[in-house]
């Protein structure tokens, strides 16, 4: 009814709107879900919040429209930066090889004053990108900063042997360098 009433034109209260994604979302139908919000955006008929561009972002992941799902969290990013939005949006950058995009969103969580559980991650995420950029040496310091910190050390290691690094020396190993670091160490 919902959908039929909005298929013909009938103005829907916001709740209505995100109850019709809500059941297309639970019908195993996330992408017509996501065109749902997309359409009320458009319509001026539902407000871009930060909530709101959450549902949407879910709905075109479950439904692995990649490109739609990055735009979502660059519409929620512009209203409010957030340290996990910016690593899920690296992380979708890297599955799209977007190595520009996917370095600037990790670095744009990395000035927000990372917390520890963040730390490894941006970490690993940013040598990822540096590497396919072609700086080696700022992949390597990034890969050691993600070994200082638990979450993603195996991983980091991972990379440090892939791209036959340096042996890390004992100063590396003790403090971190570069963007990507600890409020705390920021702080020292």
């Amino acid at each position: 009814t919902l959908a039929l009433a909005m298929r013909n034109g009938v103005i829907l209260e916001p709740r209505d709107i995100i109850l019709l994604a809500e059941i297309y979302a639970a019908n195993q139908n996330p992408f017509a879900a996501g065109r749902v919000f997309e359409e009320a955006f458009e319509d001026g008929l539902l407000e871009d919040t930060i909530d709101n561009l959450d549902k949407q972002f879910r709905y075109w992941l479950q439904a692995r429209e990649r490109q739609r799902a990055i735009k979502s969290l660059e519409q929620s990013l512009e209203k409010a930066a957030d340290i996990d939005r910016y690593l899920q949006l690296a992380q979708l950058q890297m599955d799209e090889q977007a190595w520009h995009s996917m370095r600037k969103s990790v670095l744009n969580a990395c000035a927000l004053s990372l917390a520890d559980e963040y730390v490894g991650r941006a970490n690993l995420l940013l040598g990822i990108s540096e590497w396919h950029l072609n700086n080696p040496a700022a992949a390597r310091n990034a890969f050691i900063n993600a070994t200082l910190i638990g979450g993603v050390v195996d991983q980091a290691n991972a990379w440090l042997s892939f791209i036959e690094a340096e042996t890390v020396n004992a100063s590396e190993s003790e403090a971190f360098s570069g963007e990507c670091t600890p409020r705390w160490a920021k702080l020292a």
